[in-house]
């Protein structure tokens, strides 16, 4: 009896230790994990200290920009590109680094590059209303079918698909301005998928 009292006393005794010693196992591994990232957070700035893009605030950074409507977020976006671009510039979400590409030559390289295969926490938030796609795909998915696309969407293609794009544009155009002088609200997407949706089927 006395040897299981004595058992029951070491284990409650230990118990405390034992936590202590978690605390301090964690609290070691969050500041090893804050001083790497730290690390990477300033290399960031430095990297980009020179680049245009919009004020920064403590903590919340650029995300200020960005407050307001679906509509108001789209005209904000819209004017940095007018007034930082065409040359790629810095936008801080927070501590979150993001780089606002205009031109499309940047674009391809971004593209093509091996080291941009996966796809960083914004697209998260994407996926959950648009799901995965050939243009959001990650890592092998996107390398695999990027061979694909990138046969597809070479000069001499599209140089031969060209009068199709040129005469559904142009429909598409007549369709709108027949729309335009009504005073009536329509919604353009509806047009706009029309023409997609012809311009590929005649092409396959």
């Amino acid at each position: 009896m006395e040897a299981a009292n004595s058992q029951s006393i070491k284990s409650v005794a230990w118990q405390p230790i034992a936590g202590y010693a978690a605390i301090a196992l964690f609290a070691l591994w969050f500041g090893h994990r804050w001083l790497l990232n730290r690390k990477e957070l300033s290399h960031r700035k430095v990297l980009t200290s020179k680049m245009n893009g919009p004020k920064v605030w403590p903590i919340v950074g650029s995300a200020l920009e960005l407050i307001g409507s679906a509509e108001m977020v789209v005209d904000k976006i819209r004017k940095m590109t007018l007034d930082y671009g065409p040359e790629p510039f810095r936008f801080w979400m927070g501590s979150h680094l993001l780089m606002f590409i205009t031109r499309p030559e940047d674009l391809q390289i971004v593209l093509n590059s091996s080291k941009a295969l996966n796809r960083p926490w914004i697209y998260d938030m994407i996926f959950d209303v648009m799901e995965e796609s050939i243009f959001l795909a990650k890592g092998k998915r996107w390398r695999n079918n990027r061979s694909i696309y990138n046969a597809f969407f070479n000069i001499k293609t599209l140089h031969k698909y060209f009068p199709i794009f040129q005469e559904n544009n142009k429909l598409l155009i007549e369709n709108l301005n027949k729309q335009v002088v009504k005073t009536e609200l329509f919604d353009v997407w509806e047009y706009i998928a029309d023409t997609n949706m012809d311009s590929i089927f005649r092409k396959i």
